[in-house]
């Protein structure tokens, strides 16, 4: 810390004046009257609290400089929650910008998920149905063919169902989801930050 200089002096003290100790180096004293302790305390002791490079928190709009009467300030983090600079990570390094107010997420993000679907009807077809073989002799593996009122014996291994009708099927699967963006945001409550540069 420097010297503090520059204070109102009164050169026909008073009861009411009081003794301060201006530096704080050498310890030179000067009387100052009670009046002069806003003045004090706005340009000497705030310059202090608040060096370059200080946040100022505040609900109130106005800048700073017209609050207290020093310094540069700027608006700072408009729209950002503040965190603490970490050794490593995400948060390392000081006003480091990182996150965002809303996200879309990524086919790799989107949780494990079935769809429904339908198929098509295309393909519509019928099968043929043959003999090879007719018998007038029939044995216990024949059945009787009943045709015009005369009697006919098949083999059972005579039947074959031929197979036309070789086709394909498309498949459609049914949407899911609307692609949107959703909201990110932590529980907040906002406030006005300065940031004194000079």
């Amino acid at each position: 810390m420097g010297k503090i200089t520059g204070l109102p002096e009164d050169t026909s003290p008073s009861t009411d004046d009081f003794t301060v100790t201006v530096d704080i180096t050498t310890g030179v004293t000067k009387k100052l009257k009670w009046l002069n302790l806003a003045g004090l305390f706005q340009s000497l002791v705030l310059p202090f609290v608040y060096p370059i490079g200080s946040l100022y928190l505040t609900v109130d709009s106005e800048n700073p400089n017209d609050t207290f009467g020093f310094g540069t300030w700027e608006a700072f983090a408009e729209g950002r929650a503040i965190v603490g600079v970490a050794a490593a990570g995400t948060f390392a390094g000081v006003e480091t910008e990182v996150g965002a107010e809303t996200v879309t997420l990524t086919t790799a993000q989107i949780p494990a998920h079935n769809h429904t679907g339908t198929t098509s009807t295309d393909g519509s077809h019928s099968h043929g149905l043959t003999q090879d073989a007719v018998t007038t002799s029939p044995s216990g593996n024949q059945r009787t063919y009943l045709s015009g009122g005369s009697g006919q014996q098949l083999e059972w291994g005579d039947l074959a169902i031929s197979s036309a009708g070789s086709h394909n099927h498309t498949f459609t699967t049914a949407n899911s989801g609307g692609g949107g963006s959703h909201t990110n945001i932590q529980p907040s409550i906002t406030t006005y930050i300065w940031k004194r540069t000079a």
